[in-house]
């Protein structure tokens, strides 16, 4: 027998979960989810995104919407990455306030009412900050150092202890959904919006089943992504490095012409001339590289193909 909305009228939530490979922990996560959201007896959605999962989820998506009519699916052709399928879910969100979380139950269901609690004082944001954070070590090093990098690219603070697990407005999302680029680092774009904000400390929990889908080539692709995408200052940077080492050169010749000058030594030696080559060589394609990936994203964003594809919608 399905499961309905107690209470008639718009919709107060709208819970969005990009899904990818969770099959094990969708029905742990769904029951402790509901309890949760029943208890607000608060008329509500749950927006599962599947973004291509291979594992057997879609399926299981589909079994708990016939138990539940509050539960939504949007499944992807093929896996577009979290950040995509974020925003497909906050698209087709209708909730008055949105909450965000994973799907891996590190955040916990538990938690949201701290959330709401503090999202009544009156801010449009409401950020989980995790306690005693329960990832790898490298996980944890990786998204601080990303994070922190990131901060000062973009001259907005971002908080590498503060979690996707978060609660939003109406007016929060609706001005999210008007960012319509194909790079995007969802948590940059919403602190960009400038909205009030407040920060509520959740507990944090080890995964419930299964392995991180970010391992280290992911972590590097999505640091890049996130800085080429959301700030032009590497660009700059290069400006200035370029101006320095025009000055050291310059520098540099000054010097040598004074040497000839005093000791008579004409030409500096063959080591030096070869190590400034290599030096001179390997700054160029960093340079070009850091270029090449501005120019592949305006590559991108000018055939303004749509951000993702939709193989089901289930309502």
């Amino acid at each position: 027998m399905k499961e309905s909305n107690l209470l008639s009228g718009s919709l107060k939530f709208s819970v969005v979960i990009p899904v990818f490979n969770e099959a094990d922990n969708l029905k742990t996560l769904h029951t402790r989810l509901t309890d949760v959201m029943s208890g607000l007896r608060e008329p509500y959605e749950i927006i599962y995104v599947d973004d291509g999962s291979t594992d057997g989820s879609f399926q299981i998506l589909k079994e708990l919407h016939q138990e539940d009519s509050r539960v939504k699916i949007i499944s992807f052709t093929r896996n577009f990455g979290q950040h995509i399928a974020i925003t497909a879910g906050l698209d087709h969100s209708k909730g008055e306030n949105v909450i965000l979380m994973d799907a891996d139950l590190q955040d916990k269901p538990e938690e949201i009412p701290k959330l709401l609690a503090k999202l009544r004082e009156g801010y449009d944001i409401v950020y989980g900050h995790r306690n005693q954070r329960q990832d790898s070590f490298f996980k944890k090093i990786t998204s601080k150092v990303y994070l922190s990098l990131l901060s000062k690219l973009t001259n907005e603070t971002i908080n590498p202890e503060i979690s996707p697990f978060r609660i939003m407005t109406r007016r929060v999302v609706d001005y999210f959904n008007q960012f319509r680029e194909r790079s995007r680092f969802y948590g940059g774009l919403v602190a960009w919006l400038g909205f009030p904000y407040a920060i509520v400390p959740v507990e944090h929990s080890e995964r419930f089943s299964g392995k991180t889908k970010y391992n280290l080539a992911g972590m590097v692709k999505l640091g890049i992504e996130g800085i080429i995408s959301f700030s032009d200052i590497p660009l700059r940077l290069i400006g200035r490095f370029g101006l320095l080492v025009s000055a050291l050169s310059f520098i540099i010749g000054i010097y040598y012409l004074l040497v000839w000058i005093i000791n008579g030594i004409p030409t500096p030696g063959y080591t030096s001339m070869i190590v400034s080559i290599f030096f001179m060589g390997g700054i160029q394609l960093i340079v070009l590289g850091i270029i090449s990936r501005y120019i592949g994203n305006i590559h991108l964003e000018i055939k303004k193909r749509p951000l993702y594809v939709i193989k089901d919608k289930i309502e």
